[in-house]
């Protein structure tokens, strides 16, 4: 067996790297169909289709919700990735996914779909912080922006493919058929090695030899080996605590970095929008209606995430970022003056569709191709092997709360003071964010994790000499 042999037009390495990738990204698929439900769902709802109705509130509650269990999902992601397995866990957690479809399903009110989306939280607790630690160590350097970043593209799939489904069937038949994902999920992830970083972190040396074989598709895989034990055993020298993040120079550094990108991520706004599209875009737009509209995005989301794994490991991240974060200040203080005039009574914005749509897209593709996926994949590459669990708990529920009060500071600021201030705020939040990028972010691109982690470690000044006092 050698690296030289090809599948599918690429070496059988990259090839199962890949399909390694995309079977675990098929759970992000299935979270994707949830945070996609809410627009057409909502629609639906207010057309009579469910045996209830929702507020402007109670929508801020479903949609807020799946963000509290995502900030508690992280914490037993984290713990249990390093004592049963990155794969395991993950398969594990797939019944919070089916749990939420089944409730959505045969929801006779309000209270099922907060319990439904609460479950979804922590499925997606589980997928945020474990799909992109499996894919980056099962990747080679030379790849990893490109397999990491599968976790975005089949996101953005999955929210796109909510937007096409749910306008064709009924509210149930809707639930029903994402919770079919879900299984698929199960089924096909199976398949694939656990990681060998983990399997090495456990001592055995044999399973994660085996997993380097298949993942390299070559027998010669001592050397990298070698590496990852090593790694490893500098790593994981005691365990990181809570207090560790905090107090340990190695650890402190890389996670506020990633929990202040992360932040930074949140606060432009791109959950809150998707959800709420519906109430932002114009209900009609020449021959294409608000199903239509929404499914646009879906598309942008698609394509433009799809265009960030190509470029990730060309450009680099930073100037992904940078492009992203430009794009995301320019088009949200468009569409904030759009809404600023309306309310002002200076323009009808209805008279601007076409402008307001455009911006709305743009922005879309502004934070797909740059702030949404690289989050993601820097937290899985700079921080410290034995920080990974503690450390992506902590980023992910702290970053879900910020999220979760961004979705129901929406809608109060919607109604208080005017809906062009959630937009301007979105505006200027990206300018504080490119200026932490070049600031403060160190490029990753071409980089091993042993070299990421010599950049960014913090070495400890010598203690003066009597005489040098």
């Amino acid at each position: 067996m050698s690296k030289n042999d090809r599948c599918c037009g690429v070496s059988l390495s990259v090839y199962r790297q890949f399909l390694s990738a995309i079977f675990c990204c098929i759970g992000s698929l299935s979270l994707g169909l949830s945070l996609g439900w809410s627009a057409p769902a909502f629609v639906k709802i207010k057309n009579g289709e469910a045996p209830f109705e929702l507020t402007i509130y109670e929508q801020s509650i479903v949609v807020g919700a799946l963000n509290i269990g995502l900030m508690i999902g992280t914490y037993p992601a984290g713990y249990l990735m390093d004592r049963i397995g990155r794969k395991t866990t993950l398969l594990y957690a797939s019944s919070f996914s089916l749990i939420n479809w089944i409730l959505i399903a045969f929801a006779s009110s309000e209270l099922y779909l907060y319990v439904a989306r609460l479950f979804a939280g922590l499925w997606a607790g589980a997928i945020s912080t474990l799909v992109p630690i499996y894919v980056t160590e099962c990747s080679e350097t030379k790849i990893r922006g490109s397999t990491t970043t599968q976790h975005l593209v089949f996101m953005s799939a999955g929210i796109l493919l909510g937007y096409i489904i749910g306008p064709q069937v009924g509210y149930m038949d809707f639930a029903l058929i994402c919770g079919a994902f879900t299984v698929f999920f199960a089924i096909v992830f199976s398949f694939p090695p656990e990681s060998p970083y983990f399997l090495t972190m456990k001592g055995r040396t044999e399973e994660a030899r085996a997993a380097l074989v298949w993942l390299r598709a070559t027998d010669d895989v001592d050397n990298e080996l070698k590496s990852i034990e090593a790694f490893i055993a500098d790593g994981t020298k005691g365990r990181c605590s809570y207090k560790d993040l905090v107090k340990n120079p190695l650890y402190r550094r890389p996670f506020f970095i990633c929990l202040v990108l992360w932040f930074c991520q949140k606060f432009t706004g791109f959950y809150t929008l998707i959800a709420y599209q519906t109430v932002i875009l114009p209900k009609k737009l020449g021959v294409l209606t608000s199903d239509n509209c929404t499914q646009i995005v879906g598309v942008i989301i698609l394509t433009s995430v799809f265009i960030a794994s190509r470029l990730m490991d060309a450009t680099g991240r930073k100037v992904l970022l940078t492009v992203s974060h430009v794009g995301i200040a320019v088009f949200m203080g468009i569409v904030g003056a759009l809404y600023a005039l309306n309310d002002t009574g200076y323009i009808r914005i209805e008279d601007y569709s076409y402008l307001l749509v455009f911006s709305f897209v743009a922005y879309v593709f502004s934070f797909s191709i740059g702030i949404g996926p690289i989050a993601s994949l820097y937290t899985g590459e700079v921080l410290p092997q034995a920080a990974k669990g503690t450390a992506g708990s902590v980023i992910l529920s702290l970053s879900s709360i910020a999220s979760a009060g961004n979705t129901f500071a929406f809608a109060a600021t919607a109604n208080w003071i005017g809906m062009h201030w959630n937009f301007f705020f979105y505006s200027a939040l990206s300018v504080a964010s490119l200026v932490f990028v070049h600031l403060c972010l160190t490029e990753t691109r071409g980089r091993t994790f042993q070299d990421i982690q010599s950049n960014l470690s913090v070495k400890k000044k010598p203690e003066m000499t009597a005489i040098e006092k």
